[in-house]
């Protein structure tokens, strides 16, 4: 709509007045509605602590995805009475809940707690420029939500098949992966790492065994070996993954002749992305993925010839 001389909405007549001083004779009405919100969500109050995750314990909580798109789509800085004329459901207090919605912090869990306060007093207290009216602040929280790992897998050149024959062994090296005792929130690469090998060696894994040419080069050893399996755990850069692939090729190779399959263990695209943005742990940076894995290791066809199960650690 362009503003001639139809008489204007009272809340952009003082920036309507600014163009003009400028010396605009035409007004769009709509920029100016876009800079008068902009002004307006940068000058409103906004919350900025989150509820502390108790204090949802004995609260109602309501699942509601759709609600979750439109609050998300809405931003923050909201006065109630922009939105909804009653508030309902009828409670003092409550939680709405989203899982799997998408939102401005990329969380899996998260909702508005919605809480009602008709006390002046208090109102002040929360946010002095309100002058003891209420108001709605809409914002992301997150919410505490049970997170473990999974696994999933790819089979190159039958290995699943192969390990299947020492059945025990493939299922001892899945619950070392998934040991429901591993603290996630503390899992920066290096101390997956040092987990990880804690673990396979309780279990009777030999750590580090040379797999050719000069033992004290680390690139000459695997990270695990038991009963003809070797196992290596890749955490590092994408570059890596022509060196594992010849540590397992060598290994099997008639002259050594130490492992029957190997079994690749890395990180999924969605684990390194949860544990940089919700965990604070910095696993981006060109880590190798489990995604490219799958997607380059049938390249190396003609040159890897034994088998190698692909296990790409990921969360829920």
């Amino acid at each position: 709509m362009l503003y001639d001389d139809a008489e204007p909405a009272e809340e952009l007549k003082p920036l309507i007045a600014g163009e003009l001083k400028g010396g605009a004779t035409r007004i769009d009405e709509r920029k100016l509605l876009a800079k008068a919100r902009s002004q307006w969500l940068n000058t409103e109050p906004i919350a900025k602590e989150a509820a502390p995750i108790e204090s949802l314990e004995k609260i109602p909580v309501f699942a509601a995805d759709d609600v979750a798109l439109y609050l998300d789509a809405l931003g923050t800085g909201l006065d109630v009475s922009d939105v909804v004329g009653t508030m309902a459901p009828p409670f003092d207090e409550f939680f709405i809940e989203f899982q799997r919605v998408p939102n401005q912090l990329d969380m899996r869990a998260w909702g508005a707690h919605i809480e009602a306060i008709s006390d002046e007093g208090r109102i002040r207290e929360i946010h002095p420029a309100d002058n003891g009216y209420p108001r709605m602040i809409a914002g992301l929280k997150r919410k505490k939500s049970v997170v473990s790992i999974v696994l999933r897998h790819y089979s190159y050149r039958f290995a699943e098949q192969v390990l299947n024959s020492k059945l025990s062994l493939k299922q001892e090296c899945e619950q070392i992966l998934t040991d429901p005792t591993l603290s996630i929130s503390t899992l920066s690469r290096p101390v997956f790492n040092q987990e990880l090998d804690k673990r396979f060696v309780a279990a009777g894994w030999e750590s580090q065994p040379a797999v050719f040419g000069e033992p004290d080069q680390p690139m000459a050893r695997m990270d695990f070996l038991k009963d003809r399996i070797g196992v290596e755990v890749e955490f590092g850069h994408s570059s890596f993954i022509g060196i594992d692939m010849l540590k397992f090729q060598i290994g099997s190779y008639s002259e050594l002749d130490k492992i029957d399959v190997g079994i690749y263990v890395v990180t999924t695209n969605k684990f390194q992305k949860r544990m940089t943005n919700e965990v604070g742990k910095n696993w981006s940076g060109g880590s190798l993925s489990f995604e490219k894995v799958c997607k380059y290791l049938p390249y190396f066809k003609s040159a890897i010839q034994v088998p190698i199960y692909v296990i790409g650690i990921d969360l829920v």
